[in-house]
C-alpha cells in the first residue's frame, strides 16, 4: 500500500503518472517533481501548469488512449537519459516555483495589486476598504495583519 509509505513509493519509481480525466492543481505532482520524477499526464485541469511539456515531464492529450499512453512510455524508457534530466528539472523547477517561500511572495505579490480593489463586510456589518478601513478596524481589535 503506497500510502503508508510514500517516499518508499517515489523511490521504486522512476516516472510518475497520473491519467485522471478531470484535476484541478494534484499534489501528487508536486511531491513527484520535488523527488525527482518527471511526470507523464493528460492535459487536463491545471496540469499544464505543473508540468511543462517534454522539460520536467510529458503531456499527453486529454482523451489519450490506452495505446497513446503505453507508446508514450516506451518512448521514455528508451531514453533514460531524457528521464533522468526531466526529474532533474523537475526537481528544479518544484524547489524553484513551488516552495513554501516563493509561494508566499507570490501571494503577497497577488493581493498587493487586488487589495485596493476588495471591499469587504467586517464582523460588526460594516462595510470596509481594505486599504484604510480594515486595517484601522482590526488594528484596534489588537490584530495585526
Amino acid at each position: 500500500d503506497p500510502t503508508l509509505d510514500v517516499d518508499a513509493f517515489y523511490r521504486r519509481s522512476d516516472i510518475f503518472i497520473l491519467l485522471s480525466h478531470e484535476e484541478v492543481s494534484p499534489v501528487t505532482i508536486l511531491e513527484a517533481a520535488a523527488r525527482g520524477l518527471p511526470t507523464v499526464a493528460k492535459r487536463v485541469g491545471g496540469i499544464p501548469e505543473l508540468v511543462s511539456d517534454r522539460q520536467t515531464g510529458v503531456l499527453v492529450g486529454e482523451s489519450a488512449g490506452d495505446e497513446e499512453v503505453v507508446e508514450c512510455l516506451k518512448g521514455l524508457f528508451n531514453d533514460r537519459e531524457w528521464v533522468r534530466r526531466m526529474g532533474q528539472a523537475a526537481r528544479r523547477r518544484a524547489q524553484k516555483v513551488f516552495a513554501d517561500r516563493h509561494m508566499c511572495e507570490r501571494f503577497i505579490g497577488v493581493m498587493g495589486d487586488v487589495r485596493k480593489k476588495i471591499f469587504l463586510i467586517d464582523m460588526d456589518n460594516c462595510v470596509v476598504n481594505w486599504d484604510a478601513e480594515f486595517e484601522n478596524r482590526w488594528t484596534k481589535r489588537g490584530l495585526s495583519l
